[in-house]
This record gives C-alpha cells, structure tokens and sequence, in this order.
C-alpha cells in the first residue's frame, strides 16, 4: 500500500499522507482489539472468522482502486 500511496500522492503531500495512514494504522488498533475481545467473549473462534469476513469484503471493496492508479501512472 505504501508503494501505492508513493505512486499516486503528489511529493509535496506525500508526508502528510503518510502520517495519516500511520495515523490511522496505529490509532484504530485499540479499537479493533476491543472489538474482537468483544466478539471473543461470545465464542474464541468468532474473532477469526470475523477478521477474515472484513477482509474479504475491504478487499472486494478497494480492488478497483489499485487498477485505476496503476492506469494512471
């Protein structure tokens, strides 16, 4: 992603970019932690299988993005 975000950021944006997607990389851990203790307290097995849902569906989600920047570039 960050080969992605060096591509397509203009050099003048790029460390704020940057220090938006560390931003929000490190700033969201606890939240999925208390998300998946949470769902861990209904059953150990459901924070996998609701890790591996939202994966898919952020991938189906984004998978044009990276196509239409690559065209770009």
């Amino acid at each position: 992603m960050v080969s992605a975000i060096q591509v397509v950021v203009p050099g003048t944006m790029l460390g704020r970019m940057m220090s938006c997607a560390r931003f929000l990389g490190y700033g969201l851990t606890p939240v999925g932690s208390l998300l998946g203790g949470l769902i861990g307290r209904i059953d150990l097995r459901f924070p996998a299988v609701f890790a591996g849902v939202l994966v898919l569906v952020a991938l189906a989600t984004v998978l044009p993005a990276p196509r239409n920047s690559s065209r770009r570039a």
